[in-house]
């Protein structure tokens, strides 16, 4: 019999369901009477809290976990049909695999997930590329599919395209992706259905990323992929075939990253090796192509008996039920109360594990009374706390009427509205000008009106009454303040010497058209201050530029438009500066463009021209298909390529680029991992894609990860990255892991 309390707490409601449903507790740790706050979570107290998960594993960005029904429920990403439960919607709450029963544990690859099944044998779903749902095919399935001739299996394990398990006579199979060898098999041939590795006898199995591993005896042999030298061999050949790890002592188990490795000893040491540019490896090193192809230590004060690794973090369970992470933290994977990334072990906060795993970008846990807790990137619901924070299509801004302009810096936008100036977003360094370094979940008045905004890495500048005030980071003097020191509210430029016109904000710099000459302020260590020498500015400088008529400002470069002539100056490693070569220029170059030039943009290592008649135009780097041009995915391009006609204005984001057409309409391109394309596809397009349903757009700008446009009523829609504020729908993102809302038995 189902029984159903509906409870009221502090304004909230509390659904306790005596099946087993777990809810949220209350603001202040409220629950229903019989029930008692852990985790978040509120658990029964009498009889005693039932488990809720046996197993959790997480992938790129989706999660799954096996209860003790032998059910499966998996939440986030389900583009390839990963969650299992017949269709291919994201979920941010738990969804049931369908036809999955009987499952002891569950194994997560990067779009696939598998399940291991009591009697012994083993079902996948999802993307089956490459073969990796071992069952003989390659088509994608939505459901549970049977992998072919495994039984009497007792562990499973996924990589990105591959999975492995270890039979009850210490047998390895591994299915999947091959081109590395990480199937082990001696080939680089994919695997469409399970192959025995010869030779090999294993106690214990660990797969990530294109790579494999498993405990044999004291030693640990692994195979596969050695492009960052993870294998700690001394060398970056890819291992066709197991090879022992030449680990400083007997070994107990470990940890796989994308594209790392880490050891950990039956004395509980840990040892990495591999890729390390966000400190994953945990010896304090890291940076820029930072690697180690030898197993180095990372000093832990507690005895290690778990690893798992993500894309760019580490962790590790102790034997006391304590979590250490290490790496990136972006959106908190270390499981922290703040997100500071550390190349040193550091304690999390989660508690009481029996259970970790590392997602390519997240982290969960499983405590000692089966609820499960997650931390880090939820842009597809990986976390299943009934949140994301990423938004695929257009989403109104409440309450914002009356904007007339909109600019975007990396995580911040402004817009002005009658009289007033107003910002949200990331303020870390206080670009929303409140007077605050504390981001900003909804609209907050930055001062008065501007008649001409611009957003740049982490900084805005603003028109008013011909001078130019600017808040935000100044590390690099890019405020013009004469100072370095970041503002959280507008400060005017010092010596502007004249009446500015237009204003355009890069990465470190700024530059603004002042009685016709082009001045530049901030970082000059590429010459994108045009002044002919590399020096830093804390106030405007003037360039050979003059009777400029429009301005822009990308990562380390600087353009403007003079007669309806293009001219560039500054880093032009990309031939982002248009004119033919990928030479750096201290004083501004002509850019040869088949027709007169009416709008300039620019970002990172991009430039755009919008010509008089509509066409728009792209040159430098072409990654995540930001140029925008078919064929152009990856590449860069040092002279002007036609993108599209019809234009009205240029929106030219780090991501993504949008164009708004005569007509209204917004078309976008580039990197969609975050939604900023707007389409809804999350999937990056290399040519432009109308956003449907949205018309009658009068202004748009685009940032980091995220887009914001104006309609023809002055409202805000955004779209994108919404991890510090950036959509402003006042959804404050929870600092530290986060129940996942699911169904218990």
């Amino acid at each position: 019999m189902r029984v159903v309390f509906l409870v009221l707490l502090a304004g909230c409601s509390l659904s306790v369901d005596y099946t087993g449903t777990y809810y949220q507790c209350g603001e202040n740790g409220e629950c229903p009477e019989g029930y008692l706050c852990k985790a978040e979570v509120c658990i029964p107290v009498e009889p005693d809290p039932p488990a809720c998960s046996r197993s959790v594993d997480g992938g790129n960005d989706h999660t799954c976990s096996a209860r003790t029904d032998g059910t499966v429920w998996c939440w986030g990403r389900n583009d390839y049909g990963q969650l299992g439960d017949g269709t291919t919607m994201d979920s941010v709450v738990p969804v049931q695999a369908t036809g999955v029963t009987n499952a002891i544990s569950v194994a997560t690859g990067s779009v696939h997930s598998c399940a291991l099944l009591g009697d012994g044998t083993v079902q996948c779903w999802g993307h089956n590329g490459n073969g990796r749902l071992g069952d003989g095919g390659t088509s994608d399935s939505r459901t549970a599919v049977a992998v072919s001739g495994l039984a009497n299996i007792e562990a499973l394990e996924a990589g990105d395209g591959h999975t492995c398990a270890l039979d009850g006579a210490g047998a390895v199979w591994c299915w999947g992706e091959n081109n590395d060898g990480e199937c082990g098999d001696g080939s680089m041939t994919d695997r469409r259905v399970p192959g025995a590795i010869a030779g090999l006898t294993a106690t214990a199995i660990e797969v990530g990323g294109d790579m494999s591993c498993a405990v044999s005896g004291t030693n640990l042999m692994c195979w596969g992929d050695n492009e960052y030298g993870q294998l700690g061999l001394g060398n970056k050949t890819d291992q066709l075939r197991p090879v022992m790890i030449p680990a400083s002592g007997p070994v107990a188990g470990a940890g796989l990253g994308n594209e790392h490795l880490c050891v950990f000893g039956t004395n509980g040491s840990v040892e990495c090796a591999g890729y390390n540019e966000s400190g994953q490896l945990g010896d304090g090193n890291g940076g820029y192509l930072a690697e180690s192809s030898t197993l180095v230590p990372t000093v832990l004060s507690a005895k290690i008996v778990q690893m798992a690794g993500g894309e760019y973090h580490t962790c590790a369970r102790d034997d006391a039920g304590g979590v250490w992470c290490w790496g990136d933290d972006f959106e908190g994977r270390l499981g922290q109360l703040d997100t500071r990334s550390s190349r040193y072990p550091v304690r999390s906060v989660f508690e009481n594990a029996v259970e970790l795993s590392v997602g390519g970008s997240h982290t969960c846990v499983r405590d000692d009374v089966g609820a499960i807790r997650c931390a880090g990137f939820n842009g597809r619901g990986g976390l299943g706390n009934a949140r994301r924070t990423t938004q695929g299509t257009p989403k109104p801004v409440a309450d914002l009427t009356g904007v007339t302009a909109i600019a975007a810096a990396g995580g911040a936008t402004c817009a002005t509205k009658g009289m007033q100036t107003v910002c949200w977003g990331e303020s870390n360094d206080g670009e929303v000008g409140a007077g605050s370094f504390t981001n900003a979940y909804a609209p907050a008045s930055a001062g008065g009106a501007f008649t001409a905004i611009a957003g740049g890495g982490d900084h805005f500048c603003g028109i008013a009454g011909g001078s130019v005030y600017c808040w935000g980071e100044n590390e690099y003097g890019q405020l013009g303040d004469g100072k370095t020191t970041s503002r959280a509210v507008s400060a005017a430029v010092a010596n502007l010497g004249g009446t500015a016109t237009a204003i355009a904000a890069g990465d470190d710099h700024t530059c603004a058209i002042v009685d016709g000459t082009v001045k530049c302020w901030g970082f000059n260590g590429d010459g994108q201050l045009g002044n002919g020498n590399l020096a830093r500015q804390l106030t405007p400088v003037a360039t050979p530029v003059t009777n400029a008529t429009a301005i822009a400002a990308g990562g380390a470069h600087s353009c403007a438009i003079v007669a309806g002539e293009v001219q560039c100056w500054g880093e032009n490693s990309q031939g982002q500066l248009g004119n033919g070569n990928t030479t750096d220029q201290l004083v501004p170059v002509t850019v040869t463009m088949p027709t007169a030039i009416a709008e300039i943009q620019a970002r990172s290592l991009r430039t755009y021209a919008r010509a008089m008649d509509g066409t728009l135009y792209a040159w430098g780097s072409g990654c995540d298909g930001r140029l925008g041009v078919v064929n152009q995915y990856c590449g860069s391009h040092s002279t002007p390529l036609m993108v599209m006609t019809g234009v009205a204005k240029i929106a030219a984001g780090y991501d993504a680029v949008c164009a708004l057409k005569t007509d209204g309409t917004v078309w976008c391109w580039g990197s969609n991992y975050f939604g900023q394309v707007g389409d809804g596809s999350y999937e990056s397009q290399d040519v432009p894609v109308q956003l449907p349903g949205l018309t009658n757009v009068r202004d748009i700008a685009s940032g980091g990860g995220h887009v914001c446009a104006v309609r023809g009523d002055m409202t805000v829609v955004c779209w994108g990255y919404d991890g510090e504020g950036q959509l402003a729908d006042g959804d404050q993102r929870a600092s530290g892991p986060t129940p996942a809302r699911l169904v218990c038995q």
